[in-house]
Formats: C-alpha cells, sequence, structure tokens
C-alpha cells in the first residue's frame, strides 16, 4: 500500500464518521475531534460560511432536533489526496422544529453531495449540498412541481 492509498483511506474514514456516528448517532462532541478550529463550511441554503467546529456544531444540532431518528443508509465515498467526495441517502422523520418549521411528523428521504477537504487527519473545508427542496417537498411545506 503506498502512503498517499494510506491517507486517502484515513480520510475517507474520518468523512464516513460524519454521517453515521455525529448525525445518525448524534455525537456532536466528535466534531471537535475531526474538524479544525480554522475550518470553513459552505452550506446553502445557510447565509454565508459556517466557521470553526461551532459552525458544523450548529448544522448538526439543526438537523438532529428536525429529524433526531436521522439515518444514512446509503454512503458512497471517493477519495483524492487531500479530497473526500461523499454521496449519501438520508432519511428521518419531522419530529423537532426544522429551519423554521414546526414537526409535521412527515417522513424524508433526501440525498446530498458533500465534498470534504483535510489536512493532517483534520477536516479544514467542506462544500455540501443538501436536496432542501425535496425535503421541504416532502414535508409538506413547498408544493410538488
Amino acid at each position: 500500500m503506498t502512503e498517499r492509498n494510506s491517507t486517502v483511506e484515513t480520510n475517507e474514514e474520518i468523512v464516513r464518521r460524519i454521517p453515521t456516528e455525529i448525525f445518525d448517532d448524534g455525537n456532536v462532541d466528535l466534531v471537535n475531534e475531526l474538524f479544525a478550529e480554522d475550518f470553513v463550511g459552505h452550506v446553502p441554503p445557510v447565509p454565508g460560511e459556517l466557521h470553526g467546529p461551532e459552525g458544523f456544531e450548529q448544522l448538526v444540532r439543526a438537523f438532529r432536533a428536525g429529524f433526531p431518528d436521522l439515518n444514512h443508509p446509503e454512503i458512497h465515498l471517493v477519495g483524492d489526496s487531500d479530497t473526500v467526495v461523499a454521496r449519501l441517502t438520508g432519511t428521518g422523520t419531522h419530529l423537532g422544529g426544522f429551519m423554521g418549521v414546526e414537526p409535521t411528523g412527515e417522513t424524508m428521504e433526501t440525498t446530498a453531495m458533500e465534498m470534504y477537504r483535510l489536512d493532517d487527519g483534520m477536516i479544514t473545508e467542506a462544500w455540501l449540498n443538501v436536496d432542501m427542496l425535496g425535503i421541504f417537498q416532502q414535508l409538506g411545506v413547498v408544493q410538488k412541481l
């Protein structure tokens, strides 16, 4: 195994912990272990950027509050050098407030494309694109096209 492959595999293992341990299991303390202090996150529709582990933790808490049974049954990762790309499928039941929407009790299934940059085993930057329109359509707050 080459050093590059070892680093890529390690980075993929780190990124896999985000949906499984942080979002699904609710282990928000892990954010401080995996995300660098100078982390920057680009997450539409969140205005501006997320900064530091605390910025990412706020995102996690928002999703976990709205969908406490959040689960990612499909996780596909592709790594190269210092970057890992993830394609995820997430499911959950809307049991708490989420982005200004009161609980509906509806279930949702969504997809996300995410890209993470890592440096020495710490996540330093992320670009997350979640199908928010699909989520809100399934919750009945936006009309399906």
